[in-house]
């Protein structure tokens, strides 16, 4: 069977969520079909594309440039077509005429990622899939409910609505539509409700798994937080911890360090985290296990998003324990108390960072019942389940 894969970027170095999911997809479906990838060129992608091309066996691979800068012109352009400004920054025109070329010779089109769903053909005869990493218009709307300006909440506002209007015309064009349990809930509830979909994760390093288990007496009292320090969600995560929830663990845990993983960190997250030294924001980390092991506490304090939290997965697989909010554990199986604790309030928020710092009866049990919730989130799972609802399409 014939596929092309269409996504957003070179899927390769795996190194954040989304990245890392598409990688695993592809060399998986490519042992089983041909697959003719078309992937947009951004960042240095062109430095990397022969180094993928060697880890992986495609049918043919095709890099298209577009006018991917999140800028005013960009903003200006997709204001008078009438379309999501992501749409505008993922178009190239050379992609549409080569998979106009293609459309007689393959029997499916798998679109990864909504902006490329603006190059599903009209005339195309087989079958298409919608692989979703995020029910994005919900993603936005929560942005700007939680955006303090009144000029940035509007506009986020109406690009959530945009957003919402282009998902739900891709999934009514796809024979199936592949997303997390909690994005399938939003699109059934707010745009089509009869859709075929299944369900699909974000997994992280699943061999943490086999890692030995981690010891409160070998751990300090320090937290961690992990995740690409560019995304709006993660921003504003973290600055609303450091500003709300930290003064409240340091006022009674004062030798508490925090520390933040990512690359490129923003500005933002940067200034916030000056109020205290025993804040350190490492950049990116190519050993995370340096970390895991000297840590107490995992938090995952996102105030918007959707989809599910790599960055959550891979401390269930580690088994350190985690505190979130209910936006960074949606659709995961979890158990408040249990595999860790939930919580949006944030006094809430810190006592329970507190309770793990200084009980170590609750902390072993939270790690025990962390490592058994991650081992149902596995990869050989995963992709055979999506390849089954694939091949009951054909």
């Amino acid at each position: 069977m014939n596929i092309v894969f269409i996504t957003t970027q070179l899927p390769y170095p795996a190194n954040s969520g989304g990245v890392i999911k598409t990688n695993k997809l592809l060399i998986f479906l490519s042992k089983y079909y041909k697959i003719d990838l078309f992937y947009l060129i951004k960042g240095d992608d062109v430095y990397y594309q022969k180094e993928f091309l060697k880890k992986i066996q495609l049918n043919s691979s095709l890099g298209f440039k577009c006018h991917d800068k999140r800028n005013f012109e960009n903003l200006i352009k997709s204001y008078w077509k009438g379309i999501p400004l992501n749409f505008v920054r993922n178009y190239s025109k050379e992609l549409e005429v080569e998979l106009e070329k293609k459309l007689d010779s393959v029997q499916a089109i798998w679109f990864d990622h909504y902006e490329v769903t603006q190059y599903i053909p009209k005339s195309f005869k087989g079958k298409i899939i919608f692989h979703t990493h995020n029910a994005e218009f919900l993603l936005w709307r929560r942005f700007a409910e939680n955006e303090t300006n009144f000029f940035k909440k509007l506009a986020v506002k109406i690009e959530s609505e945009r957003i919402k209007k282009v998902e739900k015309i891709a999934i009514k064009q796809s024979n199936l539509i592949f997303a997390s349990p909690n994005d399938i809930e939003a699109f059934k509830s707010e745009l089509n409700p009869s859709a075929n979909y299944a369900e699909t994760f974000h997994l992280g390093e699943e061999e943490f798994l086999e890692f030995p288990e981690l010891k409160f007496s070998s751990t300090e009292n320090r937290l961690i937080f992990l995740g690409t320090l560019t995304w709006e969600p993660n921003i504003n995560g973290i600055i609303w911890f450091i500003n709300e929830v930290w003064p409240i663990v340091k006022k009674v845990k004062p030798e508490t360090k925090l520390t933040i993983i990512g690359r490129n960190p923003s500005q933002r997250i940067i200034k916030a985290s000056k109020i205290d030294f025993n804040i350190e924001i490492t950049g990116f980390v190519e050993n995370l296990e340096n970390y895991y092991r000297i840590s107490r506490v995992h938090i995952v304090p996102l105030k918007f998003g959707s989809g599910i939290k790599v960055k959550f997965l891979n401390a269930l697989y580690r088994g350190l324990p985690t505190v979130t909010t209910s936006i960074g554990a949606e659709g995961l199986s979890l158990s408040n108390g249990k595999n860790c604790f939930i919580e949006d309030n944030p006094q809430n928020f810190a006592q329970k960072i507190v309770t793990l710092l200084e009980n170590e009866n609750i902390w072993n049990q939270m790690k025990i019942h962390s490592r058994e919730t991650g081992k149902k989130y596995t990869w050989d799972k995963l992709l055979n389940a999506m390849k089954n609802s694939f091949e009951s399409i054909i």
